[in-house]
């Protein structure tokens, strides 16, 4: 690449020492050398997050180490790294992933061939004894391309399953800073805290895709890792533990109701922005609702 404009990593860590190193390994290894990495410890209890992220920052001129005096919550610190963020780009990274070496190139690569607002990546998912296999559905393959501002792009988004999936991946792309920032601030107080402490990250890709455009590569270029075993089940399985609760969804009353009320309140503004014949509407409301009622049965 003849330029490379700066892009900004925002890393919020906690309590993950061994996992935070291996990510910073990655990060400051990555191919594209134009990186401003920022990372927030959220006043971890063990002091070894410290003695990383300090060798780090005295090692690599990019790498800025903040450690709050007071535990934040996870949706305030990462709103911390990316309002410290001073690149063009701007991308979040979980302290316990893990990134090809080609990571940020790869889609850097796809930002300089359109003007994209969001390009993401698909991911292997590795649990504490390694990569899951046949437990993630393969997402639509539309999901992978070009996505809005229009209807087509938001009914798949919604129709897309919400668990078990790659779905999320795209919150860990590469966004244009202004445009996530502007989101961000517009709800007024810290990162959705009067909003959601659920699917905070749908509702921003969400909010990318309703801005558009945005783009998915389905290449597994990175690995996110979660804390906990995932069992696989056969179909029949989970036919029959459907068919058991769906007929509840509508009267089952959930502790994440409210939570889940605004999830969806705020999904159906961010239609408004994009959707503008009547029929495309009212069509769209329909796959929301659907779309609430799959949360329910997840949630409870």
């Amino acid at each position: 690449m003849e330029k490379e404009p700066l892009v900004s990593v925002g890393i919020p860590c906690y309590n993950r020492p061994e996992s935070m190193k291996r990510t910073l390994e990655r990060i400051t290894g990555q191919t594209y050398r134009n990186l401003e990495i920022i990372v927030s410890d959220n006043c971890s209890s063990d002091p070894r997050v410290e003695s990383v992220g300090r060798e780090f920052a005295s090692k690599d001129l990019r790498v800025q180490y903040y450690r709050q005096d007071e535990n934040k919550g996870a949706m305030s610190n990462f709103q911390f790294v990316l309002e410290k963020a001073t690149g063009e780009y701007f991308m979040w990274a979980a302290d316990d992933d893990l990134l090809d070496l080609d990571y940020v190139e790869s889609l850097m690569s796809i930002h300089f061939t359109s003007e994209y607002i969001l390009v993401g990546a698909n991911y292997d998912l590795e649990g504490p004894s390694g990569i899951f296999k046949n437990v993630i559905m393969e997402l639509p393959k539309k999901l992978w391309k070009n996505l809005g501002p229009n209807y087509q792009s938001l009914k798949l988004f919604l129709k897309t399953p919400h668990w078990r999936t790659q779905k999320q991946a795209l919150f860990y792309g590469i966004y244009k800073k202004e445009k996530l920032l502007n989101y961000i601030l517009s709800k007024e107080t810290v990162f959705f805290h009067n909003l959601i402490d659920i699917g905070s990250d749908l509702l921003i890709i969400y909010a990318m895709i309703c801005s558009g455009p945005v783009c998915g590569l389905n290449k597994k270029i990175w690995i996110h890792h979660v804390d906990y075993e995932i069992k696989g089940v056969s179909f029949y399985e989970e036919l029959r533990r459907l068919m058991t609760i769906l007929p509840e969804i509508p009267t089952k009353t959930t502790k994440y109701d409210k939570e889940i009320d605004m999830y969806i309140e705020e999904i159906k503004s961010l239609s408004e922005i994009c959707i503008n014949g009547s029929l495309e509407k009212i069509m769209i409301y329909i796959y929301i609702a659907r779309y609430k009622l799959t949360l329910k049965y997840w949630y409870f």
